[in-house]
């Protein structure tokens, strides 16, 4: 039923807006139903964040192709790819969010938007995406970052030099040392936003641009069937079932 604002009926079935008298034999028509549970997600936007995650995909492709020990020229590239990966793959979520209002796929949407904001790989590139398109802090960078491999086992260390230098790095005996490219810390609001190490509740071994593109892409991929199955609800559900 349609309530003023003192609590009193204000309108019947046949002076609401045409969107609003929507109901099937089980309803009666003094029901005023939510569309947000009968419409299924907008195909357009399943199309239009396809569309975003083939050019993601294009651009891990770009990052994987250069391999473990790329040149610096190369490295400069690999920067550019991860910043077409944050802008691409970021987008499908924008996309999916618009086609999801007022729909049936509005609470799955929800569902994922609190898992951005709450996950801290999917919260970091996020952020990193904002700092890259709208600031000019690097959220990336290659300069005078090495990383020192004990060749006995033990753990690999990222260091920066401030010289640039490889040489000034040579702290342990017999260090394989290489150059890397290091993701930053961003800065939210007042706060900065470290690297993360977990990712759904798994630790994060390699916190290398490379591995964080493919967890993003397979988080990406995942979000995206799942809204192709909101996109092909049946428009015959009853918006009126419990």
């Amino acid at each position: 039923m349609c309530f003023n604002r003192l609590g009193r009926m204000s309108c019947k079935a046949d002076e609401r807006k045409p969107r609003d008298r929507f109901f099937d034999g089980r309803c009666g028509p003094s029901q005023r139903l939510s569309l947000k549970y009968y419409w299924p997600m907008k195909p357009e936007a399943v199309a239009a964040a396809s569309a975003a995650l083939t050019r993601a995909r294009s651009a891990l492709a770009s990052i994987e192709a250069f391999g473990p020990s790329p040149s610096p020229q190369q490295m400069r590239e690999i920067l550019n790819h991860w910043s077409d990966l944050l802008t691409y793959g970021n987008r499908v979520f924008g996309k999916l969010e618009q086609g999801a209002k007022r729909t049936s796929a509005a609470d799955w949407f929800a569902a994922i938007k609190e898992e951005r904001q709450t996950d801290p790989l999917l919260n970091y590139l996020h952020e990193a995406r904002n700092v890259d398109d709208h600031g000019i802090a690097p959220v990336a960078s290659s300069d005078h970052v090495f990383q020192i491999a004990d060749l006995s086992g033990g753990q690999a260390v990222t260091m920066f030099s401030t010289t640039g230098r490889a040489a000034d790095l040579q702290m342990m005996p017999g260090p394989n040392v290489t150059r890397v490219i290091a993701l930053l810390p961003v800065k939210v609001r007042n706060a900065i936003l470290e690297v993360p190490n977990s990712h759904r509740g798994k630790s994060i071994a390699n916190s290398t641009p490379l591995n964080f593109a493919v967890l993003f892409l397979q988080r990406l991929e995942e979000v995206v069937a799942e809204a192709r199955q909101w996109c092909d609800l049946a428009a015959t559900q009853s918006p009126c079932s419990d």
